[in-house]
């Protein structure tokens, strides 16, 4: 069945501007590479999907990461616009080393 990725999904190349959208950055600098993985998600939709997507990209099992953003912890259900995000946004994310 896979991830419902339609309206939101990986970005490739610089976005655009576009009502209704955040573009989601989301980093982990320790790791080797540090790989950025961009997204396009709507300011309404929760933040679970993006999560989702990024630990299938990155292999890593979700209980295994923690997503922040402004230093701040953020969860699946909630939405850029509950967070209040401009349209640019960079979430950072860590990984636990137990996995």
């Amino acid at each position: 069945m896979g991830i419902p990725i339609v309206e939101d999904a990986l970005l490739s190349g610089k976005p655009t501007r576009s009502n209704g959208y955040v573009y989601l950055s989301v980093h982990e600098p320790r790791l080797e590479g540090h790989r950025k993985y961009q997204f396009k998600l709507k300011r309404r939709r929760s933040l679970g999907l993006l999560f989702d997507v990024y630990c299938m990209e990155a292999c890593v099992p979700p209980s295994a990461v923690e997503f922040y953003f402004m230093g701040k912890r953020v969860y699946p259900e909630q939405t850029p616009e509950e967070l209040d995000m401009d349209e640019m946004g960079l979430l950072s994310v860590r990984i636990h080393n137990a996995w």
